[in-house]
């Protein structure tokens, strides 16, 4: 089992895979009401170019709105 993470680390974990966030607060409420595994396990994927890294300039909100929009 993976140890738990705060969303300010999970937020940074995701930036220093190269994740951009226009906005911190938003993406940290967001977090808050939704499930990290389910979006960023589910739909990041499809941004990713290996395992821990992101395609260069991708958003949080491009995962965020591809995650909204299948649910």
């Amino acid at each position: 089992m993976k140890e738990f993470k705060t969303i300010d680390e999970q937020i940074e974990i995701l930036k220093d895979r190269g994740l951009i966030f226009k906005d911190t607060n938003i993406a940290r409420r967001y977090l808050l009401t939704n499930n990290y595994y389910n979006i960023i396990n589910g739909y990041g994927k499809c941004f990713q170019v290996s395992v821990d890294t992101f395609i260069k300039g991708t958003k949080f909100d491009e995962v965020r709105n591809l995650y909204f929009f299948d649910k």
